[in-house]
Formats: C-alpha cells, sequence, structure tokens
C-alpha cells in the first residue's frame, strides 16, 4: 500500500476532524476523504476494473478516484484535459483502459451507475491490453515533442520515494495550505499538490481551473488569477514560467500577491536567472526546480537556505546524478519499470544505436534524461537544453536553443518566442508580440547585449497568432515542436533570410 495511502487510512484517527482539502462546494475532513475512497475502492472492485482513465477538473472526486485505484490495485491512466479529442482517444486505445469516469463519453460506450456525483461512468470494450512493467499502478501520458502520447509507467516504490523525499525537503517551511492551480492530471501537481500535502498533514485547495483564470490550453486571465489567489491566501503554489512572467508583469503594474504565498516552485522549463533575480528582488519565494515523468515528476529543486539561481537546486535525497561524457544528466534511484509498450528488446536497441534518450534505464540503473546539464563542486545541477535540441550553425559553434528562449522571457513585450538557426549563419526567431515591433526591437537589443554574438537573434518574424497545443505547434505541456514549426513556417523562415543581407541582419543582434 503506498505511503499516502496508509497515513490516510492508518493515522487519520488523531485528525479525523482536520480539512485536508477545501473546495468551492465544500470541504472534507481526513476522516470523510478516508470514507470515501474506500467506498470508491470497494465499488471498484465490484466492478471488476484493471485500467481506469480519468478526466476531471480540479475537484475533490479527482483525488478521491486517484487514492481509490490505488487501494483497490486499479491501474489509473489520468487524461490531460488540454490534450486534443485525437490525443485523448489515442490515450484510451493505448492503455487498455476498460473504464473512463468522465462529464461526459469521449466515445461510443455503455454507461453504467457512477457512485460519485459529478462524474460519469463508461465501460470501454478494449482489445487485449498491452502487457504492464510488473508493479505499475499509474501511467501517466508525456505530450512529447511529436506524436502520440507516450505511456510512462509508475509503480508506489517510485511515487512513495519522491513524496517522502520531498517531504524531507519542505518540512521545515511548515507550509500547511497548497493551492493546486495546474491540472491533476500533470503528474507535478498530482505528487507536490496532492500526494505531498495528505502526507505532510497539510490542507489543499482544489478550485476548476476556469475559476483560476485558465482557459484553452494556454491561455491565463490575469484578473481571475489574482483574485484567486488573494480568496484562498495559499502558502504554496506550482508555476510554469509563463505564470512566473505574468506574477512579475502584474508587480510591475502595481498589483500585490498575497502575503501568505511563502513557497512558488517553477518548473517544466528553463527560466532566465535574470528573471529569478527580478522575483527575488520583488520579495517573490520562487525557487527553481527539475523534474521528469520517468523519475515521478521532481529530481532536483532549490529551497528557501540552499539556493542558487541559475541552477535547478540540488538533487533530492533518494536520487544520484552524475552527468555522462557527452554531457547529458544521467539519474539513479528507485528504478523506473519502463514505458508501456516498450520490451527489452526495444530497450537493447535504442542502447545500441546510442539513443540514450529513448533507452531509459541502463542495465547499471542510471537512467538517461536526454537532458543537457553541469554539476558544480556543491552539488547544484544546471540545465542547459535538450540533447536533441543542439543547434550547430554554419560556423560550427554549437549552442541549446532554450537557453536563448529563456533569456527572451525577461522581456516584457515578447509573449512567445521560439528560435530558429540550426545549419544557419545566424539565428532568426518566431515572436508572438505582446508590445510594439519599436518596443520588441529595443527589449530584443537588450537581451542580446548578455548573449555572445553567435547565439544572438539577428531578425524575427511576428507570427499573427501565438503557437499553441492546439494549433499542435507546441507540446501538451508548452514546449514547442521544432520539427513542426519549422515545417509549418518554411517559407516565412527562408524569405526571411533570404531577404537579410550581412550587415542588414547584424543591425539588431547589435
Amino acid at each position: 500500500m503506498s505511503l499516502v495511502l496508509r497515513h490516510l487510512l492508518y493515522s487519520h484517527q488523531e485528525h479525523a476532524d482536520q480539512i485536508c482539502i477545501h473546495s468551492p462546494g465544500g470541504q472534507l475532513t481526513r476522516a470523510e476523504l478516508a470514507r470515501q475512497v474506500q467506498s470508491c475502492a470497494d465499488w471498484l472492485r465490484q466492478q471488476s476494473v484493471q485500467r481506469l482513465a480519468l478526466l476531471a477538473d480540479n475537484q475533490p472526486e479527482w483525488v478521491v478516484v486517484d487514492l481509490a485505484c490505488r487501494l483497490a490495485g486499479v491501474v489509473l491512466i489520468p487524461l490531460p484535459p488540454f490534450f486534443s479529442p485525437r490525443q485523448l482517444l489515442h490515450v484510451l486505445h493505448d492503455s487498455g483502459a476498460d473504464l473512463l469516469l468522465s462529464p461526459q463519453p469521449l466515445m461510443p460506450a455503455e454507461a453504467i451507475f457512477c457512485p460519485l456525483q459529478t462524474l460519469q461512468a463508461w465501460k470501454l470494450a478494449s482489445a487485449t491490453p498491452a502487457r504492464l512493467p510488473a508493479g505499475t499502478v499509474k501511467i501517466t501520458y508525456t505530450s512529447g515533442t511529436t506524436g502520440n502520447p507516450k505511456g510512462v509507467c509508475l509503480t508506489d516504490s517510485l511515487l512513495d520515494a519522491v513524496v517522502s523525499a520531498l517531504a524531507d525537503a519542505v518540512r521545515p517551511l511548515q507550509l500547511q495550505h497548497h493551492l493546486c492551480q495546474l491540472p491533476l492530471a500533470v503528474l507535478l501537481e498530482n505528487i507536490a499538490g496532492v500526494d505531498l500535502p495528505l502526507y505532510l498533514g497539510a490542507r489543499l485547495t482544489l478550485v476548476p481551473c476556469q475559476q483560476l483564470g485558465f482557459t484553452g490550453s494556454s491561455g491565463l486571465q490575469p484578473d481571475l488569477w489574482l483574485t484567486a489567489l488573494h480568496r484562498y491566501q495559499p502558502d504554496s503554489l506550482l508555476l510554469l514560467p509563463q505564470m512566473l512572467q505574468l506574477a512579475l508583469g502584474l508587480l510591475a503594474a502595481g498589483q500585490q500577491l498575497p502575503a501568505s504565498l511563502r513557497f512558488m516552485p517553477v518548473g517544466g522549463g528553463k527560466v532566465a536567472p535574470l528573471l529569478l533575480q527580478q522575483a527575488r528582488t520583488l520579495g517573490l519565494p520562487v525557487f527553481e526546480g527539475y523534474g521528469l515523468s520517468e523519475c515521478a515528476s521532481v529530481v532536483a529543486l532549490n529551497l528557501p537556505g540552499a539556493e542558487k539561481i541559475g541552477t535547478v537546486g540540488k538533487p533530492l535525497g533518494h536520487l544520484q546524478v552524475r552527468i555522462s561524457e557527452q554531457g547529458e544528466v544521467l539519474v539513479k534511484g528507485q528504478r523506473f519499470p519502463g514505458y508501456l509498450h516498450e520490451t527489452r528488446a526495444d530497450h537493447q536497441s535504442a542502447t545500441a544505436a546510442g539513443d540514450t534518450a529513448s533507452a531509459g534505464t541502463s542495465d547499471d540503473g542510471w537512467l538517461a534524461t536526454g537532458d543537457l546539464g553541469q554539476l558544480d563542486e556543491e552539488g547544484y545541477l544546471t540545465i542547459s537544453g535538450r540533447c536533441k535540441h543542439v543547434f550547430i550553425n554554419s560556423f560550427g559553434r554549437n549552442f541549446s536553443p532554450e537557453w536563448i528562449e529563456a533569456e527572451a522571457q525577461t522581456a516584457p513585450a515578447i509573449a512567445q518566442l521560439v528560435l530558429m538557426g540550426d545549419g544557419r549563419p545566424f539565428n532568426v526567431a518566431l515572436i508572438a508580440p505582446r508590445g510594439t515591433r519599436q518596443q520588441v526591437d529595443a527589449q530584443l537589443a537588450a537581451v542580446n547585449q548578455r548573449l555572445p554574438d553567435y547565439a544572438r537573434i539577428h531578425a524575427w518574424l511576428a507570427l499573427e497568432q501565438p503557437l499553441s497545443s492546439d494549433n499542435g505547434l507546441l507540446t501538451a505541456n508548452g514546449r514547442p515542436r521544432r520539427q513542426l514549426i519549422g515545417a509549418h513556417f518554411t517559407a516565412e523562415i527562408d524569405a526571411l533570410y533570404e531577404q537579410l543581407s550581412a550587415p542588414a541582419a547584424s543591425a539588431v543582434a547589435h
């Protein structure tokens, strides 16, 4: 039985009346949550469910189903609400789910009684499901950079190791109230925003994403978001880089975030050190971290009293980290069981081909992350980009585009920037502007002053609309699908390079 379940079911008597979940619809004590989890687990056993797909907003029922599946021995497949209909159907078929819980059906299916008031249940007719690695309790799907989402299999021992290590790391902060604002199907929020507070005896607040100001896959209304933060007064919340930019923009406009906030980890993408320094200067308790699904979310994290801006912090206590000769970050700890449909032959083939990012865990237990990084003498980890995303310009200089894109986060007039320039003599960018062309030019020039000449942006093309997962050019967690973007804008990018002579191209860079 998982660490969180043991703590909830066998320790709740001491704090039976303690509120553990708050939502607009009411609140649950630890004893009430335990009863609902046990009741739901009994129902799942009666239905003989093997694999359950869950699509729901941030609400108490999501947590009940998650814990009930682990109690009943049912494999849970969380469905991200930002996945496209095609991606959701792929996950249902790929995972072999035999029951779907959601507000509405995603495909023709037999409706059955569901004891959860806000959800409905559908029996799914599934072909013979793929075999799972031993001990799999959850399959989390990563959006990837191309193709269909990929199923990452997780075990109780792996999930427990992360929760326990995070608890050791943040226990001195005495956090009492966490606001879940990322969808619970996002593994980071599931682990650090639900399991961790429940294990530590803290309270979590669950609010439908729309009420927090989130729209679609990547939209966020600043006024609704700020209102929600002041209404719920959390101690902690998880941030994406775009949300940190929003928070700094609100502060620059004279708004204030609630004084209750004491811990705001930021991850999901590289963050410019200058942006973090701005946040710290303005009093925001922002701490960059790093993780990946194969490690059940968090790998490293900066903490109060143990931080170094520009790094993602020190690895959590249950993990070892080293850097390969090729500069790739390798992680060792609780063994990653594997991907759905992956066989041992697949692993050996990827290893033999040198595709470490696809090879998963090696025979000696080291997981190839696919990320480039460095470890300093104090043990702080820096992530510089993806192994497969290294640009080599026509002068032989190599660099990670994520580095330059992170630096551009400091420019308020730039809402979004994707770098182009692999194999070219200089870089150009696709930009969704938030300000005028003159403002973008001026701020881009300031960014370029912090970059070496080979990394500078020499010209840019204004996007008519931002890139998003809705138009297929970003992954579901906001990372650029570089090959698809390059193919989509081939004519525009080629025309931009053709129009620029070397002297004209250097105007912005200098």
